[in-house]
């Protein structure tokens, strides 16, 4: 363990010091699973280590200190139970390693920004909005047991709805953020810092402005991982713009990397990303205002025929008591919500702005 540190170090490798303190644990931890699977012998001076403290050497020659030699003697005169003990905790040591690795990993791997991973409380609001549709569908139109089975295709819809929402969301939210990326870098570049640093200065100023819960600043926290195991930042922007899938981050990656070959003006192709950021965020900006009152017109107007219907069985309930527990009251509902569904769908496709 100490000789890999020295070898990172002597690589010049810049370590965090959570990273440093890891190492050490691990190494103390082999040295104290080796005594425990060996047998120790107090030592009698045969190094200067040994008399401050008395402690104690196993066969291999590793030494060990009075107090954590005391404590693998009490172990074993314990014998099975402090045994069973020692192997609950390995387990949850062992445990908290695997979720440890598996958040790395997945901070490694990078968000996938075409996926959206739910929460137990994201899957809860989305079934009691299904079961609140599919109620109201049966009991406005249809009233029978068999309508019930109309939360399945209510629960897909508000589903996979749910879902682009969230994936357009954290689009527009990396996309409006790196704008200010491109500003933080650019008068890092212009101060003299060199790339890799200029996105370390940027990571840093982003995470105070915009919060560690931001997309952008996960990017960057995994960015300043993958630089540290040498990978080049160019490789990064790339990876980001391909699963991102927005072009203008895959323009900026393409650019930077002919820039970075041929060594053009790096200075000026973040002063000109900047400016095409500025004017297209401006732009759909404008687009979204102009959107938002038509969105909610369509969302008024798809509630005013349950409203109407709702309205006229509270009044009248005699009046629509004829299209309820006959064939041909089924159809007729049935033909009406699917063209009310048609006219929703139709809708949505028109006032969706895809980013």
């Amino acid at each position: 363990m100490i000789s890999r540190l020295e070898t990172m170090v002597l690589m010049g490798v810049q370590l965090p010091l959570e990273a440093i303190r890891r190492q050490i644990a691990s190494g103390i931890e082999i040295l104290v699973h080796l005594g425990r699977g060996e047998g120790w012998k107090p030592s009698g001076g045969g190094d200067r280590r040994d008399h401050r403290d008395g402690g104690g050497r196993n066969q291999n020659g590793f030494f060990v200190s009075k107090r954590i030699w005391e404590r693998l003697a009490k172990d074993r005169r314990t014998g099975t139970q402090r045994k069973t003990g020692g192997e609950n905790r390995m387990r949850i040591r062992e445990g908290s390693q695997v979720k440890t690795g598996m958040a790395e990993e997945k901070e490694t791997k990078g968000i996938d920004y075409q996926t959206w991973e739910f929460t137990g409380r994201e899957y809860l609001e989305i079934a009691g909005i299904s079961l609140g549709i599919a109620a109201a569908v049966n009991l406005l139109c249809y009233r029978a047991w068999w309508a019930c089975i109309a939360v399945v295709p209510v629960g897909i819809v508000c589903f996979h709805t749910y879902r682009k929402n969230r994936i357009q969301r954290r689009k527009e939210e990396l996309y409006d953020s790196f704008r200010d990326l491109i500003a933080w870098m650019h008068t890092a570049l212009r101060s003299g810092y060199s790339m890799e640093n200029a996105v370390l200065e940027a990571a840093g100023q982003l995470e105070q402005s915009l919060g560690k819960e931001n997309i952008l600043v996960q990017e960057l926290r995994r960015m300043r991982h993958k630089m540290m195991i040498s990978v080049s930042v160019e490789q990064l922007f790339q990876d980001l713009a391909v699963r991102s899938r927005i072009d203008d981050i895959a323009t900026f990656a393409s650019v930077l990397v002919i820039a970075k070959r041929t060594g053009g003006n790096v200075c000026e192709i973040f002063q000109n990303t900047w400016d095409i950021f500025c004017t297209r965020i401006d732009t759909m900006r404008e687009i979204r205002a102009g959107v938002s009152s038509r969105r909610f017109e369509q969302n008024i107007m798809s509630v005013v025929p349950f409203g109407i219907l709702g309205y006229v069985q509270l009044s009248f309930p005699e009046f629509l008591s004829v299209m309820y527990g006959n064939v041909i009251g089924v159809f007729f509902m049935s033909g009406c919500l699917a063209v009310y569904l048609a006219a929703w769908v139709l809708g949505k496709k028109i006032l969706d702005i895809e980013f």
